[in-house]
């Protein structure tokens, strides 16, 4: 079994009003600029004879779109890493005047994760690190020297950080990557905490658990891989992700997301107000990455979303992974043929759960209209 959990297609992995991440089991470099409508009008498609599957998979969009009160929303669908369709509606901005095209970049939230366990994988392959390293072994000197609170730290693996074994339950206490203030008044900080202070203040608090014991959703354990990476590999977890990752694979269209409007991307949609607070900088390796449908589909063309590569002779796999952050809803559907990347730029904070289970359903659905329950051809 690959390093991520398999579970049914009705059952969420993960809850709370920060970063959310869902896992069900149920081309290259490409990119295509698709000119949408301000809401209401018909968009512009990459082919004029369109099948009715990919009306579909647009309701759907626009129906979510209308539901989280988002003003934008991309859909992008793939098969064997060949770009078949993309969609846009709306406008990129949040005063209604600049249509969103089909490529433009939106936050991913956790579907961050899945990219950092690829980059992982890749690291795995050279020799760079190893799934079984001890995580005191491997991180940067600054912080390697700390002697630990809880003496179990020395029992985490990475392969414990990718399964969300590590030992923190942030049911139990709080998640440290929604902690900031907090953090920058123990540590005496006089700017926003960076993931590296995260990591500092974390290393004088206890675990919850025994690592291995059990499994609770970590976004801190991800964070904790980001700093892993940058010591292995002498550069920032940015540079790693382009150097073993996005390049090899010429995928462009992702970057690191950006608190200040003024360093995004300037594809980049806008976020409404509930974004403001944001540090994005902080979720890295976790949350902390933009991207467009098209290039994640891209990604999930090379790479299971359990972080492993894909092979023409893998068994048949189903997956779904949501991601969502004040101002952000994303999804991306993966099945044995084919990938499909939805992006919004908002949730409703109160029904997040509600949501997206409602989302899976009717992708469910628009999804069966062309891929009936015994093939896996897809769209």
């Amino acid at each position: 079994m690959s390093n991520i959990f398999r579970f049914s297609r009705r059952k969420f992995l993960g809850q709370g009003s920060g970063l959310v991440a869902g896992v069900f089991l149920s081309g290259k470099g490409i990119t295509a600029q698709v000119t949408a409508g301000v809401p209401g009008e018909l968009p512009t498609r990459l082919n004029d004879a369109l099948p009715n599957h990919y009306q579909g998979l647009e309701q759907v969009a626009k129906d979510f779109q209308q539901r989280v009160n988002a003003s934008a929303a991309t859909l992008a669908v793939s098969r064997h890493g060949k770009l078949l369709h993309t969609f846009g509606c709306g406008t990129r901005d949040q005063a209604g005047k600049i249509p969103v095209a089909g490529d433009d970049l939106f936050r991913i939230a956790s579907i961050t994760k899945p990219l950092t366990h690829a980059l992982l994988t890749e690291l795995f392959a050279v020799k760079v690190l190893s799934p079984r390293d001890l995580v005191m072994a491997k991180l940067p000197p600054d912080l390697a020297g700390i002697a630990p609170a809880d003496k179990r730290w020395e029992q985490i693996t990475l392969d414990m950080l990718i399964r969300h074994t590590g030992g923190w339950d942030r049911d139990q206490t709080e998640d440290p990557m929604f902690a900031g203030e907090k953090i920058r008044r123990e540590l005496k900080l006089t700017d926003e905490p960076t993931p590296r202070e995260v990591v500092r203040y974390m290393l004088g608090q206890p675990l919850q658990f025994t690592p291995g014991e059990r499994t609770a959703y970590s976004n801190f354990g991800y964070c904790l891989l980001g700093r892993v990476i940058e010591a292995a590999t002498g550069g920032t977890y940015w540079q790693a992700l382009e150097k073993y990752l996005l390049t090899p694979h010429r995928i462009s269209s992702v970057a690191l997301s950006r608190s200040d409007p003024q360093r995004r991307p300037p594809r980049e949609v806008e976020y409404p107000p509930a974004a403001d607070g944001l540090t994005m900088e902080l979720f890295d390796a976790h949350g902390g990455l933009s991207a467009s449908a098209p290039a994640l589909c891209a990604v999930f063309s090379n790479y299971w979303i359990s972080g492993q590569r894909r092979q023409p002779a893998d068994d048949p796999q189903d997956w779904i992974f949501f991601g969502s952050l004040p101002g952000t809803t994303a999804v991306v559907r993966q099945s044995q043929n084919w990938d499909l990347a939805l992006l919004f730029n908002n949730r409703r904070d109160e029904r997040i759960d509600a949501d997206m289970q409602s989302l899976q359903a009717e992708l469910d659905r628009a999804i069966d209209q062309f891929a009936p329950p015994d093939q896996a051809e897809g769209p």
